[in-house]
């Protein structure tokens, strides 16, 4: 894996990772079996990433 997981043990569990694209997150998890890269969501660096991602989804 060439990007690590993020810094949250919630989003971390779900295998989010990231990449910086200029002032933009990129968000993205890995599909090891389809040898896929499924992108979450951009996100504006400055943004509360954390809190924007954990609502997005319905794992909680």
């Amino acid at each position: 894996q060439k990007f690590c997981l993020v810094d949250d043990p919630v989003l971390a569990s779900w295998g989010i990772r990231f990449v910086i694209i200029n002032n933009y997150l990129a968000f993205y998890t890995i599909d090891e079996e389809k040898q896929t890269v499924i992108i979450v969501r951009f996100l504006y660096q400055k943004s509360n990433w954390t809190s924007i991602l954990r609502q997005g989804f319905s794992l909680i």
